[in-house]
């Protein structure tokens, strides 16, 4: 007998509406307000468009006080760090898709997608073989 294993369902048709515990994808807001880093200042050695990209990422609205301290630090200290440094940096504050994946944090568009490769993966395990 094999056993299968079926998709977890969607957030609003699950009975269990608890918080999401490690492991469970956190979807972030499509829309939502600029986040509350700090203004940009000249002293930073990023430019002022990545600064602001930054801030409108979806991923800042789940920022805390010491992920926007991280963030602030990040962007004074951008030239002075090595390469390796400001991506493991990037990729622990979920800038990057790998950061993402392990803070298991998606946005809207990832989501659609992972859902849409679900509902796949169902139709393709529906199909059979039939006689020779």
């Amino acid at each position: 007998m094999t056993h299968t294993t079926s998709a977890p369902k969607p957030p609003e048709q699950r009975r269990n509406r608890t918080q999401p515990h490690l492991g469970e994808w956190v979807d972030l807001p499509g829309k939502l307000e600029a986040p509350v880093l700090p203004p940009y200042k000249r002293s930073f050695t990023i430019s002022r468009a990545f600064w602001e990209a930054w801030r409108k990422d979806p991923i800042t609205s789940q920022y805390r006080e010491t992920d926007i301290a991280a963030a602030v630090d990040l962007a004074t200290q951008w030239a002075t760090l090595a390469h390796a440094e400001q991506r493991l940096r990037w990729t622990q504050l979920g800038l990057t898709p790998a950061g993402r994946r392990a803070l298991r944090w998606r946005t809207q568009l990832e989501a659609k997608e992972q859902r849409e490769a679900v509902e796949k993966a169902k139709q393709i395990r529906k199909l059979r073989v039939v006689g020779d």
